[in-house]
C-alpha cells in the first residue's frame, strides 16, 4: 500500500501524535497533595499493630486499607486518562513499595512485641518517606512511559501509536 502523502505532513502528524503525548502526561500529574495523602495513609495502616487488641482496632486497620484503595481507583477519574499499561520499570517501583510496606508491617509488629508501642512510630515514618518519594518516583516513571504511548482516555479513544 502506497502512501500519498508528503514527508513534511507525516512530520506534522507526527508532531501531533508527540504533543497529544504531552498534553495526556501533563493531565496525568498528580495533584500536590495525592502522595502525601496515600503515604499518610499507609503509615497508618503500617501503625495498627500499636493499637489495642479487640474489634474497634480490627475495624480502624481496615479504614486506611479503604481509603487507600478509593484514592488509588479514584485516581483515573482525577486524571481523566486510565492507564493501559506502566511498563517495566513502573511495575518493579510498585513491587518494590508493597514489598517495603509489608516488611514495615512486619517490624512495626516486631517492634510492638518486644519493645513498646511507642516505637512503632519509627516504622511509620520509614514507611511515610518510602511511600512520598517513590509514589513520585512512580509517577516520574509512568509519564515518561506515557510519553512512549501508553494511555487511554477515559473516553475510549486509543492514543497508543503503533510504531512506539
Amino acid at each position: 500500500m502506497e502512501s500519498h502523502q508528503s514527508p513534511d505532513n507525516a512530520r506534522d502528524l507526527l508532531g501531533a501524535l508527540h504533543a497529544d503525548r504531552v498534553s495526556l502526561a501533563d493531565r496525568l500529574a498528580a495533584p500536590f497533595w495525592f502522595y502525601p495523602a496515600f503515604a499518610a495513609l499507609t503509615a497508618l495502616y503500617v501503625g495498627t499493630p500499636a493499637l489495642p487488641d479487640g474489634n474497634v482496632s480490627a475495624a480502624f486497620a481496615a479504614v486506611p486499607v479503604a481509603a487507600a484503595a478509593t484514592l488509588a481507583l479514584l485516581y483515573p477519574r482525577i486524571s481523566g486518562v486510565r492507564p493501559a499499561a506502566v511498563g517495566p520499570m513502573g511495575w518493579s517501583v510498585l513491587v518494590g513499595l508493597l514489598v517495603g510496606v509489608l516488611g514495615l508491617l512486619s517490624m512495626s509488629y516486631g517492634v510492638v512485641a518486644s519493645l513498646s508501642a511507642w516505637w512503632v512510630l519509627l516504622p511509620q515514618a520509614v514507611c511515610f518517606a518510602i511511600v512520598l518519594f517513590g509514589g513520585r518516583l512512580f509517577d516520574g516513571v509512568y509519564r515518561t512511559h506515557l510519553h512512549a504511548g501508553g494511555v487511554r482516555q477515559l473516553t475510549g479513544r486509543r492514543t497508543r501509536s503503533s510504531w512506539s
